[in-house]
């Protein structure tokens, strides 16, 4: 017999990218300032611009163990200190937070070292799911294209170090 497990809405998704760093901790949000329209702060919540269908992703590089199995069938288990990680923002192409990575990518591209910290909280479950990233970059310019409808724009962020917390759908 089944029963009624929760809830989910897509607008208690919440993304807050943060303000881009430089080498040393220098704050470099008045760089991306320049390269913003009138009204725009840093840093950015999202919670509205997301594509249809998948608009986000994130998962680690690997898996946080490993195993191997000798030659006899004795088995070890090797943790991973590898933390890293990619995420993928689907943004529609009129959200405004294309401005704001356009903004952190050009700019790494002219030569500032920048990483900026992005945090996501998914309201919906209790305990909070969360995806904290400290130093997270733009990995390139998303494929563009235009059709009948408007599209959207897939970006790839690069994760220093995903700390992720899973909770479950509430009531």
């Amino acid at each position: 017999m089944g029963r009624f497990a929760g809830d989910y809405s897509p607008d208690q998704y919440i993304i807050t990218i943060g303000a881009p760093v430089g080498p040393l901790g220098l704050d470099l949000s008045g760089a991306v300032q320049q390269l913003l329209p009138a009204g725009f702060s840093i840093p950015a919540t999202l919670n509205e611009g997301f594509a249809p269908g998948s608009f986000f992703t994130i998962a680690r590089d690997t898996p946080s163990a490993t195993k191997t199995v000798g030659a006899t069938g004795e088995v070890t288990r090797s943790r991973s200190l590898n933390r890293a990680g990619v995420a993928t923002v689907t943004l529609g192409h009129a959200a405004r937070a294309n401005t704001l990575l356009s903004a952190y990518l050009a700019l790494w591209e002219a030569g500032f070292n920048l990483t900026f910290p992005i945090t996501v909280i998914d309201k919906n479950s209790d305990p909070q799911t969360s995806h904290v990233v400290a130093d997270a970059w733009v990995q390139g310019w998303p494929e563009d294209g235009r059709a009948e409808a408007a599209g959207s724009f897939a970006w790839v962020i690069d994760c220093a170090e995903h700390q992720p917390v899973l909770g479950s759908y509430n009531r």
